[in-house]
């Protein structure tokens, strides 16, 4: 009986870490995707990009040290004028530590950009803290680490 009741017990926590570990598994799927989409919109300026990934009461903290809420984020969001410099934006080396429902993103950030007319990169490490409410991630901390070459 006693061999019964380990063994079930055993079952049911093999299941319960698959099922963990398939849960975490959609969840970075879905987090990867999400900044991908961030960076894309973020890319072209769409407001609406900032507004799904941050949450209301986020922390951001620029690569200069600056700490900005989510209106001074929002504040200065849209697609680049005419004759003004855009950049497009790479995520790699994603790492993903998830905790229930808590998830921390680390990530190199290339910013492919122009400097007086040439051609320019600048790299970045980013670590945001998503938080999971009613189903849906959100931003509620991020920081901007220069990458010094």
């Amino acid at each position: 009986m006693i061999k019964r009741i380990a063994s079930c017990l055993l079952i049911l926590v093999a299941v319960s870490g698959l099922a963990f570990s398939q849960n975490s598994s959609k969840d970075s799927e879905t987090l990867t995707n999400m900044l991908r989409a961030f960076l894309d919109g973020a890319a072209k300026g769409d407001k609406a990009a900032f507004e799904r990934f941050f949450a209301d009461d986020v922390i951001y903290t620029r690569a200069v040290g600056a700490v900005l809420d989510r209106a001074a984020i929002l504040k200065n969001v849209g697609p680049a004028k005419p004759g003004e410099p855009s950049a497009t934006y790479d995520a790699g080396e994603i790492l993903i530590h998830q905790k229930g429902d808590v998830a921390v993103v680390n990530f190199r950030l290339v910013v492919h950009g122009n400097e007086q007319g040439k051609p320019r990169d600048s790299y970045y490490r980013n670590t945001g803290t998503f938080l999971r409410q009613n189903g849906e991630w959100k931003v509620i901390a991020w920081q901007a680490t220069p990458i010094v070459p």
